[in-house]
């Protein structure tokens, strides 16, 4: 419960930190399009998927957490339009990287378990 609080605590401030893109996949990776053109994320270079709940005025949504290589740490809602691709390909992509199946329900009603692991490299 009290972990859960600190993690909707920080994910409430993150967003003004943060701009906005757009996020599509390929074979070879993540796109990310913002307002500096595209980049290219390998899947290679994704270390650690990490899903938790990110309170809203009117119920949570589950955000997963996506940690590169080089630090950086990406922020996808459920509502992002990748969602769902992005969800049903993590396990082909990522070797050892749980399905969807396993960790969503728990990710999204369990208080017990504030953040679940995805995939870690």
């Amino acid at each position: 419960m009290i972990m859960s609080r600190i993690n909707s605590w920080l994910l409430g401030r993150l967003p003004s930190r943060r701009f906005s893109f757009a996020l599509s996949l390929s074979d070879k990776g993540l796109v990310v399009t913002n307002q500096q053109g595209e980049q290219q994320i390998a899947w290679e270079d994704i270390c650690e998927i990490v899903a938790t709940r990110s309170e809203q005025w009117i119920g949570n949504s589950i955000v997963l957490l996506v940690r590169l290589d080089d630090g950086r740490t990406m922020t996808v809602p459920e509502g992002d339009s990748a969602w769902h691709d992005l969800t049903m390909k993590l396990s082909e992509h990522l070797a050892g990287a749980k399905r969807y199946e396993e960790w969503a329900l728990q990710s999204a009603f369990s208080d017990d378990v504030p953040r679940v692991e995805v995939f870690r490299r």
